[in-house]
C-alpha cells in the first residue's frame, strides 16, 4: 500500500463513511471519510481528536488476517 496524496485523489467511498489511516500536519493517525465533510474525526497518536488538522495524504486500512 501506498500513501496517496488529497492533491492526486480523494477516496471513493465504498459505505457511507469508512476509516482511513491519514498523514496531518501533527502526525499519522486515523480519520474517518464522508463524501459532505471529507476527513474528520481526526486522531493522531498520543493526542486528543481533532477536525481542524490538515491531511495531506490517506491510505485505506489494511485487510484484516486471516485464520490459517
Amino acid at each position: 500500500m501506498n500513501w496517496i496524496s488529497i492533491d492526486d485523489k480523494l477516496p471513493e467511498m465504498v459505505r457511507q463513511y469508512e476509516m482511513f489511516l491519514v498523514v496531518t500536519d501533527k502526525g499519522i493517525g486515523t480519520a474517518v471519510y464522508d463524501s459532505l465533510n471529507e476527513f474528520s474525526r481526526i486522531i493522531v497518536s498520543g493526542s486528543t481528536q481533532y477536525s481542524h488538522y490538515t491531511v495531506t495524504h490517506w491510505m485505506r486500512l489494511p485487510e484484516p488476517p486471516t485464520a490459517k
